[in-house]
């Protein structure tokens, strides 16, 4: 009985020992700890056994946090194997596990100094990272529902999509080369880029010294001109409007007839045609009659209006070439020569009578008016 008690007593010793162990484990002698402060920033949320990584490496844990005017003071303790990679010019940064994991302190060591223990690390080189709660924090409640909202649903969205999120980041790879080479294309242009630019900053500075009232005011005058004929461009409209209906009604049902006009215009303009060219032919005949004509016209005048003694008209002809028995009467001349018959008879008296003048055919005429041969 008194053993089985001994047994029990031994066996909860044990078992409380080993809880110590694993909530504060004990330093044995061939442990060393090394201890320094960091003064973290007022907005820092490190608690207490917060991990402390170095090198890439988790070396140890906030052993205290304290408040020193105002700013929290961590306590740090990192095993003493690793205390000789910490320097006078050591930095920390205080950052998330992940987006919204737990902040650890992650320590830059520095290359230059001595960092004996109990050194304290000043704010000026501590950096606090931007976590994604105190980012939502800045937002009204329905905002943060909102994007509470938008956030899954993207991983509703991207759920089982990994093939195509690697594509589009393939696709942007891609896109980011093109990116390159249109830059590059750019820069070995930027003289001229230049030149542009400058060009356009002096169109728009004379732009600006240009005297746009002057213009505005010219404008003014323009639109006022117009405004005072306005009623004359409108009965000119209107007029030009009556005379195209009136030419409407004229060729309305007129078809017929226009098509018929048209159909013999081409014979109609051949016929003017010959008949132009006749008559062409007719003037170039009378052309080189036309100083006779006009002398048998002035002459026709004294012809007609002469008188002899008796009240007789008296006629006169023109006598052209030698005389010709019968038709030039009255001539001078022997006979043959157009000159009065000589009686051969030797009887005294009259004289015979004159044969009946033969008549003169129209080219004779013709010659006798216009002097032809």
């Amino acid at each position: 009985m008194v053993r089985n008690r001994m047994i029990g007593l031994v066996v909860s010793a044990l078992g409380a020992l080993a809880l110590i162990g694993v909530f504060h484990p004990p330093t044995f002698p061939w442990q060393s700890v090394f201890y320094f402060k960091i003064a973290a920033p007022p907005f820092s949320q490190l608690g207490q056994n917060a991990t402390v990584d170095l090198a890439g490496k988790q070396v140890g844990k906030v052993d205290d946090v304290t408040m020193q005017g105002g700013t929290p003071l961590l306590t740090v303790q990192i095993d003493g194997s690793d205390a000789h990679l910490m320097h006078a010019n050591a930095t920390a940064t205080i950052e998330p596990h992940g987006l919204l994991g737990a902040q650890y302190i992650n320590l830059n060591g520095g290359t230059t100094g001595a960092f004996p223990a109990g050194s304290v690390i000043p704010t000026s080189r501590v950096q606090v990272a931007v976590t994604l709660d105190q980012v939502l924090n800045v937002f009204q409640p329905t905002e943060r529902q909102s994007l509470q909202t938008l956030i899954d649903q993207l991983g509703v969205a991207s759920a089982s999509r990994g093939q195509d999120v690697n594509a589009s980041l393939k696709a942007l790879g891609d896109a980011s080369d093109s990116l390159a080479q249109v830059t590059g294309t750019l820069r070995t242009h930027d003289q001229g880029l230049s030149s542009i630019i400058d060009s356009s900053q002096q169109l728009s500075q004379s732009l600006q010294n240009a005297p746009l009232g002057a213009q505005l005011k010219s404008t003014d005058q323009v639109l006022s001109g117009v405004a005072s004929v306005d009623s004359s461009l409108g009965q000119g409209i209107n007029h030009t409007a009556s005379v195209l209906s009136d030419i409407d009604i004229v060729l309305h049902d007129n078809a017929g007839n226009l098509s018929y006009t048209l159909s013999k215009a081409p014979q109609v303009t051949a016929r003017l045609h010959t008949l132009f060219a006749e008559g062409s032919s007719l003037l170039n005949g009378i052309n080189p009659a036309l100083p006779a004509l006009m002398t048998s016209v002035v002459e026709a005048g004294s012809a007609f209006s002469g008188k002899d003694a008796n009240g007789h008209y008296v006629r006169v002809m023109s006598v052209l070439g030698t005389c010709t028995l019968g038709l030039n009467t009255g001539c001078s001349g022997g006979p043959g020569q157009g000159g009065p018959p000589v009686n051969t008879s030797g009887s005294t008296g009259s004289p015979a009578s004159p044969k009946p003048a033969p008549t003169i055919s129209d080219k004779g005429l013709a010659n006798l008016l216009f002097g032809g041969g």
